[in-house]
């Protein structure tokens, strides 16, 4: 019983692995042979085993495997069937759930050579929640404000990582114009910008409180950016 828990187990857990890169390989990347490949691994699992066995058995003695574990796990990791299926379940998952993040407009025969816009005026902030040095942010803001006789009479905000793109809340920004930026307007700027976002849960916190850090971000990007305006 031993043997067969130890074989089964190492046997499911490094199959996994291999199959689901496998298979994600084949569903999310575009790549030179990849048809071909993938309809090696579908005749792989409709060729009978015994069609494989004696030469399966000529490898094993081959690499001095006779009579050992790793004859039992080896063969087994990689699987045809498990690679199809795997495939088929990335396959149904958009593309842009994995490119967003990474990719732009530009097609593959451009090449981005400058990046002009004019210079803001007034004063800006940037200010982000994240968990560590180096990770995605659980909550981002970039503000743009201008005041004039203590008013502001331009602002912009964004929030990143709150949505499946970044959000301009333009109910927000208007809820700073004509104001002093004190307590009252940050406060409706943080109102407007939470009915704009989409936060969504994961391993970086529940919904509740990505909107809890997203209003404080928010307001100290306020306050920073009005410090500079």
């Amino acid at each position: 019983v031993k043997n067969s828990v130890f074989v089964a187990f190492l046997t499911v857990v490094f199959g996994i692995v291999v199959n689901a890169l496998a298979g994600f390989a084949f569903a999310a990347f575009d790549f030179r042979g990849k048809n071909l490949l993938f309809l090696l691994v579908i005749i792989s699992f409709m060729m009978p085993f015994e069609a494989i066995v004696l030469p399966l058995y000529v490898m094993i003695r081959a690499f001095g495997w006779a009579n050992s574990y790793q004859a039992l796990i080896v063969p087994e990791i990689a699987n045809g069937m498990v690679i199809f299926l795997f495939r088929q379940f990335f396959a149904s998952i958009p593309r842009d759930f994995y490119e967003a993040a990474y990719f732009t407009a530009r097609e593959d025969n451009e090449l981005l050579v400058s990046v002009r816009f004019d210079a803001p005026k007034g004063g800006y902030a940037y200010e982000k929640q994240k968990r560590k040095i180096g990770d995605y942010a659980t909550a981002a803001a970039a503000v743009l404000i201008e005041k004039s006789g203590g008013k502001c009479t331009s602002a912009s905000i964004a929030m990143t990582n709150l949505a499946d793109t970044p959000v301009w809340c333009a109910a927000a920004s208007e809820a700073l114009v004509g104001s002093s930026l004190d307590d009252a307007a940050i406060g409706a700027a943080v109102a407007a910008m939470k009915s704009a976002i989409d936060p969504q849960e994961d391993n970086r916190g529940p919904v509740e409180f990505k909107t809890h850090v997203a209003g404080v971000v928010l307001a100290r990007a306020i306050s920073r950016a009005a410090s500079r305006a």
